[in-house]
């Protein structure tokens, strides 16, 4: 079994679980480029990113005997980050495969129990999961 990275895939993998969904952790869809999901259904070839990261994080550091405070851009919103993202969903849709990012906030606005309703209510998850579960 693949080690979860982090409490929001954690989360994730619940709400997985409790729809009953078949999935693998860390699916490598790209042998040539090593691209991974976080969690891919492989009959329906579908892969999940849990997009933490987003946010910018702010860093503060004294300057001429001044506090100054910067924000450094998340690992998917700064510009290298968000091209990486690119290139690999591209590969993805090329290889057949659709990528769903689901953004960590979505799993934080409640409880982890009801962290499903949300995100099914807040993302277009809801049509693939219905299709995952008939």
């Amino acid at each position: 079994m693949t080690k979860i990275k982090g409490e929001d895939e954690l989360i994730f993998k619940s709400i997985l679980d409790e729809l009953k969904v078949k999935y693998i952790r860390e699916y490598e869809f790209s042998p040539t480029t090593n691209h991974r999901f976080d969690f891919a259904i492989l009959d329906k070839k579908i892969g999940f990113e849990v997009d933490g990261g987003i946010y910018g994080v702010k860093v503060s550091q004294v300057v001429k005997g001044r506090v100054v405070v910067k924000t450094h851009p998340g690992r998917h919103t700064s510009p290298t980050g968000y091209q990486q993202d690119c290139i690999k969903q591209s590969i993805a849709a090329k290889l057949g495969w659709r990528m769903v990012k689901i953004p960590v906030p979505w799993l934080h606005h409640h409880k982890p129990t009801k962290a499903k309703k949300y995100l099914l209510y807040y993302s277009e998850v809801v049509e693939l999961v219905k299709d995952l579960t008939c």
